[in-house]
């Protein structure tokens, strides 16, 4: 993969100069996970290049990547966009919107497919490169709700996730109930059933439970930024989101940006 990197890095490099030079609209600022249908954006454009979070033998890299765009009809009649990339592997996701972003090494605290349990924070740190050294205090991620043991199953009620760095936290996002008004049955799709949950993360297939993929400094401000899917209540569904601490406002930690999924999308507020 590196050679391939070195070549294509040289060449797109022009191109990522040029975006650089563009105000920063962070309302522009949007998520793409290759392989998947993606609500259609005349917006993308094949030829773009887009940053793309690879992981290779070296680390995670964020490399600008040109893009390849298709259109199409899913089984339900419904019209997608998909987007491939130039290189042979797949990135964790793109990122478009954020021209002021550094390519190379990328810090990351973790890569992988996790479930946060409740009572069971997971603590991230950021490596020093420098000083091959750990931060000081540790960015928190941890979970909440009630476990449920129910003959052979295992379930989660009223579950959420939070980030915490320092005295400052925020809640990422909870999994919910249907609405009432589908009436009792629905109500419990938006209850967690732990026992079938180690799905591995795989770009073309879609985990059962709130997952974190990666945590890492995207933006090299020096915070955790997260990436992660949240299924829909009762579904093989959910989307996928990017918490980014640069776009974060009003105190906040972090700024939720969603992926536009078309065939597997739905909000789970």
């Amino acid at each position: 993969m590196r050679r391939t990197i070195v070549c294509s890095v040289l060449i797109l490099a022009l191109s990522v100069a040029a975006a650089t030079a563009q105000d920063r609209d962070e309302s522009q600022i949007s998520l793409i996970v290759p392989k998947c249908n993606m609500f259609p954006n005349p917006d993308l454009k094949s030829e773009d290049v887009l940053f793309g979070l690879f992981v290779s033998n070296i680390g995670h890299l964020l490399l600008p990547a040109r893009i390849t765009v298709t259109s199409g009809v899913d089984d339900r009649c419904d019209k997608f966009t998909k987007v491939d990339v130039s290189y042979p592997e797949v990135p964790l996701f793109l990122i478009r919107g954020l021209p002021d972003l550094k390519t190379g090494s990328i810090k990351t605290a973790f890569s992988g497919s996790k479930f946060i349990y409740p009572g069971q924070p997971v603590l991230l740190s950021l490596p020093d490169q420098e000083k091959g050294q750990m931060e000081v205090a540790p960015t928190m991620l941890r979970a909440f709700g009630n476990a449920v043991e129910h003959g052979k199953d295992t379930f989660v009620l009223s579950y959420k996730i939070e980030l915490r760095a320092g005295d400052r936290n925020q809640t990422l996002d909870f999994y919910r109930n249907s609405p009432a008004s589908r009436g009792s049955h629905a109500r419990k799709f938006g209850v967690l059933n732990l026992t079938d949950h180690a799905v591995k993360f795989d770009l073309t297939r879609h985990m059962e439970v709130p997952t974190l993929i990666w945590a890492g400094d995207l933006d090299a401000d020096g915070k955790i930024d997260l990436f992660m899917w949240w299924p829909c209540p009762g579904r093989t569904a959910g989307v996928y989101y990017l918490y980014l601490s640069s776009a974060a406002k009003d105190g906040d930690l972090v700024a939720k940006i969603p992926v536009g999924v078309r065939t597997y999308y739905c909000d789970p507020r």
